[in-house]
């Protein structure tokens, strides 16, 4: 079992979610696949049976056929959690979600210390991941003027791009993004779902075959 567990700045981890396999094996028993060569339902005799479907003396069943096993794969989101940090791990890619609050003062776009110290950990692990290309979104409450919203969202996503770009550099390939108020993941009507719908999202894919940066 993989797991991941994620640190905010304060140091306290307070996991909301355990992780699970990244990639799970979900096998059909051989058991309820089984079926019986013949033209009739029910169990196939060495022999004819009876007018009453019953064996005839002597006769024997035949050893049973397994017929289409099929094994199935499917993707699981593994999921690791603190109060201000989300990662979501797929098969082809990471999302890394950073509360705005250990990222940025009220209402500002420019990156704390702690933050940035945060953002070469990341920058390490798309290193690692070999991906050729990041996305940052940004994302606010809905206190405010929409438009206010959507500029500050951006330029959130803009200040986490320039971060990781002084740790990886211009191989990779960057896209930002602001959506201001727009797809809320907690309710506005309180103060801990504000501050939950307050973020930037990371998403890079792993697996690449391209070269790790340098």
């Amino acid at each position: 079992m993989s797991q991941h567990s994620c640190t905010p700045a304060s140091g306290k981890a307070t996991p909301w979610r355990l992780t699970v396999n990244r990639r799970a094996a979900l096998i059909i028993p051989a058991a309820l696949l089984l079926a019986f060569t013949g033209t009739t339902a029910g169990a196939q005799a060495e022999g004819n049976p009876s007018a009453d479907g019953q064996l005839r003396p002597g006769a024997t069943l035949a050893p049973p056929v397994i017929k289409d096993l099929r094994i199935v794969i499917t993707d699981v989101i593994a999921v690791s959690s603190t109060r201000d940090e989300r990662r979501d791990d797929t098969s082809d890619q990471v999302k890394v979600t950073l509360g705005a609050k250990i990222l940025f003062g009220k209402d500002s776009a420019t990156l704390n210390p702690a933050a940035r110290a945060r953002i070469r950990d990341v920058s390490r692990e798309i290193r690692t991941a070999r991906s050729p290309k990041v996305t940052i979104a940004g994302y606010t409450d809905d206190l405010g003027s929409a438009a206010h919203g959507l500029t500050l969202s951006r330029q959130r996503a803009e200040a986490i791009r320039d971060a990781l770009r002084q740790e990886l550099g211009a191989r990779v390939t960057y896209t930002v993004q602001g959506f201001g108020e727009a797809h809320p993941i907690a309710d506005n009507r309180t103060a801990r779902g504000r501050e939950l719908n307050r973020r930037v999202a990371i998403t890079y894919p792993v697996n690449s075959d391209r070269n790790p940066v340098q």
